[in-house]
């Protein structure tokens, strides 16, 4: 892969990440067991997601 499909790959799979984050936080916020948990270890994953792709882009 170049680093622009690299980047274009990444940059959908956090669009992706971010869509199910926002299903998490309506679910958390009606209460659901588990929903906050997952919300915030997701949270994390997307930050670190959007770290790489930092990277990538100062290349």
């Amino acid at each position: 892969m170049t680093m622009a499909s690299d980047w274009r790959v990444l940059d959908a799979h956090i669009s992706e990440l971010e869509e199910l984050e926002d299903d998490l936080l309506m679910a958390a916020r009606a209460g659901v067991s588990g929903a906050k948990g997952a919300l915030v270890a997701l949270h994390h994953h997307i930050m670190e997601k959007r770290k790489r792709l930092r990277e990538i882009r100062e290349r």
